[in-house]
């Protein structure tokens, strides 16, 4: 794994990040992106294959929403935060939407093995404390050609736009943050955080290495932001990679797996 893939993960626990700005999380995403994190949601929801969808790092819930909207989805959200999770639950309450809600680790998931057809992740894969053994957690739950997304910050190419951007981001956007919700560590790890990840490519190279396809990695909004398309690859028995065959047998080991309900039809 490379320096710049690894520096910042395992390195702090995103509970004592996160839980100090709960009340005050989904009015900073909207400030603090002009209101695009909210199109960007759309975009992911929008890419993602219908059936059985596991969204993790689901934090107050806008993507599981997002995702409920489309016709013929069973969602499930978890999320490392019981306190984000409450605000998820009271959003689809008011929406009289059913979805439920797990408080997990993502790298320690309690679903059987091969139970969703997708899974997706919006602007949390930065933050997981040991990202590979997610990953292979996530395959582990995926259907075969099952399907993983993620939307994640990147580094804009253009210089000039890039040059914008980061001083957006590494002195207008903390400022502001510590402005409305008091906290100060919050705002400044995020751009720690987003310039210590991998750029595209790299991070693609990654996860290919763990047993998925990359489908597609398309920049949004001029490269701020990118959406990872991902299809599980299945394991042949002389231990390469392909598409097809069985599903993967629940391992033997580790926490206890939740069956769902199947999905009406």
């Amino acid at each position: 794994m490379s320096e710049r893939l690894s520096r910042i993960e395992g390195s702090f626990d995103s509970r004592i990040i996160f839980r100090p700005i709960v009340p005050v999380y989904d009015l900073l995403n909207r400030i603090l992106s002009f209101g695009r994190d909210q199109h960007w949601r759309r975009v992911l929801a929008s890419s993602t294959p219908p059936g059985r969808v596991l969204d993790l790092a689901c934090g107050t819930g806008d993507v599981s929403l997002a995702l409920i909207r489309e016709a013929d989805r069973l969602v499930v959200g978890t999320d490392i935060l019981p306190e984000m999770l409450l605000v998820a639950a009271r959003k689809t309450r008011r929406r009289q939407v059913s979805i439920p809600f797990v408080a997990a680790r993502a790298e320690s998931l309690s679903f059987r093995s091969g139970l969703f057809d997708a899974a997706t992740i919006a602007f949390g894969i930065r933050n997981f404390q040991d990202r590979s053994a997610a990953l292979k957690e996530i395959r582990r739950v995926l259907k075969n050609q099952g399907e993983l997304l993620i939307l994640e910050f990147s580094i804009p190419e253009n210089l000039l736009f890039r040059n914008l951007y980061l001083f957006y981001f590494r002195r207008v956007l903390p400022w502001i943050g510590r402005l409305i919700s008091r906290n100060s560590a919050s705002y400044s790890y995020l751009p720690e955080s987003v310039l210590s990840f991998p750029p595209p490519k790299a991070f693609a190279h990654h996860i290919e290495s763990l047993g998925f396809r990359v489908l597609s990695i398309k920049p949004l909004s001029l490269g701020i932001v990118t959406l990872y398309r991902l299809k599980k690859n299945f394991p042949s028995k002389d231990g390469t990679l392909k598409d097809g065959g069985a599903e993967e047998p629940a391992s033997p080991s580790g926490p206890s797996r939740v069956s769902l309900d199947p999905i009406p039809r």
